[in-house]
């Protein structure tokens, strides 16, 4: 470790984290207030049914965001290093064009299901049009490309000033429907209001950044297919990494429309809400682990020096996620009792998910390393053997145990998910020389 504190790489890293932290920790503050005012706003069977609107639009941002921000990095960087401003140009269009494609496809596809299976989802009929107004969303929500450019040009201080500013304009929003003494309506409508202002806050933030450097004619729609002297995997890569991210954030969705439809809005809620509790105590991990990926895939996989750094990071990750279970076994009853009595029924949830946050954390920096050397289309079937498995456990282990159940089948699922990675990670170690860096391979 002390070696670890001493290179240079983690002291960017850790400058990175130190700027996101700041950033976050205003968001994590605004998050809380939003959930407080959501919370004390609406009935507990109100506040589940925000819940599953907001947990449907979960699903198809999911479905359909391509990770442009993951093919500006490993596409871009090296050329902006070499002076390549046309392929860097190029890379950025074709991120932002898939992007927009993805996610109007996404809104139709979503807006389709909502009105033909939107009983069997437990829409009720009444809710359809505030499910079908969220769908409009979309087309933002499905986009990552900003978060590349603004890593591609190391503007982490504006990431921190992002966070912080949509998490306060969420805040706002809520704030208001909890003043105007509002239903269920204002408050979809005021979640609605807050993200939209933080895409085009987003938006306008990313121009700025590409004009700083004149390259604000990256900034436009072209046809992601129109582009034929892309690298010839680009495509692949695309679809193996968004998939591997869908599978991943899926579980959280999936999981609340699955208990809702199962147990009712009340309890859906309730786990919502233990949900919400370890993303907020494992933010630390995950924090580090962000800003450890874009580094990290800049490093040659078949050298020992990223595969040092990864095996540290990992133990650190571990390490943060070993406090933040300790955090939530001796405060996360107290922390739920903040947003009411009745919700005492996520903190015995968060008794049997707490382990999950360990096993979340652990194999986190695995992700950046992997993706490096090429293993995209293993690491998505692991987080989709993941998700399925974890989907019968809900099912089967909630027959038996009921709400125990439950929270037992999340961290088993994250179990064997971490057990998979770090098995994956000592098999691409040991084959490291034949590793083909993404940049290095063939060109269409």
């Amino acid at each position: 470790m002390k070696g670890l504190l001493s290179d240079s790489l983690f002291k960017v890293i850790f400058r990175n984290t130190a700027f996101l932290a700041s950033g976050k920790l205003i968001a994590g503050v605004a998050g809380w207030g939003m959930l407080l005012c959501e919370t004390h706003g609406l009935s507990s069977g109100a506040f589940g049914v925000l819940i599953l609107i907001t947990s449907y639009i979960e699903v198809f941002r999911a479905l359909g965001r391509f990770q442009g921000w993951q093919i500006i990095l490993h596409y871009a960087a090296i050329p902006w290093k070499n002076g390549d401003r046309r392929s860097v140009v190029d890379t950025i269009r074709f991120a932002i064009g898939l992007d927009l494609v993805s996610g109007l496809a996404t809104m139709v596809v979503a807006m389709a299901v909502v009105m033909l299976f939107g009983n069997l989802l437990g829409v009720r009929p009444e809710h359809r049009s505030l499910v079908m107004l969220c769908c409009t969303l979309l087309p933002g929500l499905c986009g990552s490309s900003n978060v590349g450019i603004l890593r591609l040009f190391d503007r982490v201080g504006i990431m921190a000033r992002q966070n912080a500013i949509c998490a306060l304009l969420r805040l706002a929003t809520a704030f208001i429907a909890w003043c105007l003494d509002g239903n269920i309506v204002t408050f979809v409508l005021a979640w609605y209001a807050g993200r939209l202002l933080g895409q085009l806050y987003c938006a306008w933030q990313g121009w700025r950044v590409l004009k700083s450097f004149n390259m604000q004619e990256a900034f436009s729609f072209t046809w992601p297919w129109k582009y034929a002297h892309m690298p010839a995997n680009i495509w692949s890569f695309a679809w193996m990494a968004s998939l591997n991210v869908l599978l991943f954030s899926s579980w959280k969705p999936l999981s609340n429309l699955l208990v809702g439809s199962m147990f009712g809005n009340v309890l859906a809620g309730d786990y919502a809400l233990a949900l919400k509790v370890t993303d907020a105590v494992a933010s630390p991990a995950k924090l580090l682990e962000k800003n450890y990926y874009p580094e990290i895939v800049k490093l040659d996989p078949r050298t020992l020096r990223p595969w040092k750094f990864t095996m540290r990071f990992c133990l650190l990750s571990g390490l943060l996620a070993l406090v933040g279970m300790g955090v939530v076994y001796g405060f996360g009853p107290w922390l739920i009792r903040l947003f009411g009595h009745h919700y005492g029924l996520s903190a015995q949830l968060l008794v049997w998910m707490a382990p999950a946050i360990f096993f979340c954390s652990l194999p986190g920096p695995l992700d950046g390393i992997l993706y490096t050397s090429g293993r995209e289309k293993a690491l998505m079937m692991i987080e989709a053997s993941g998700v399925v498995s974890y989907l019968a456990l809900l099912y089967g282990l909630s027959q038996f145990w009921g709400t125990f159940g439950i929270g037992l089948a999340y961290t088993l699922g994250r179990a064997l998910t971490a057990l998979l990675m770090v098995a994956l990670a000592l098999m691409v170690f040991w084959n490291r020389r034949n590793i083909i860096l993404p940049h290095e391979r063939r060109k269409s």
